[in-house]
């Protein structure tokens, strides 16, 4: 038990140093599945808010915005794939 509390603050303190030095340049884009097209390349964004109380895991395939303070509760486990992009949305407050 101690071992998953571990990890779990790991990946909490990971995703919220995360979203303090990460800005999304689309602050204006709330839809939580959104597609922007680079020249050739497709990246579906999506949004995460509020907390999470489930057992989830953030895929590299997509692009995951935090909009607002996200925090991992009930025990649930945070899995973040290796090269997963997370940025913050841009926005005022105390959250």
């Amino acid at each position: 038990m101690k071992k998953r509390s571990y990890f779990l603050s790991i990946a909490m303190a990971s995703l919220l140093a995360i979203s303090f030095t990460g800005c999304d340049s689309d602050s204006d884009d709330s839809s939580n599945d959104t597609t922007n097209t680079t020249n050739t390349t497709t990246t579906t964004k999506q949004t995460l808010s509020g907390d999470i109380t489930t057992d989830t895991t953030l895929t590299k395939d997509k692009v995951w915005v935090l909009d607002g303070l996200v925090a991992v509760k009930n025990n649930a486990i945070l899995t973040i794939e290796e090269g997963t992009t997370i940025v913050g949305k841009d926005g005022t407050g105390e959250s």
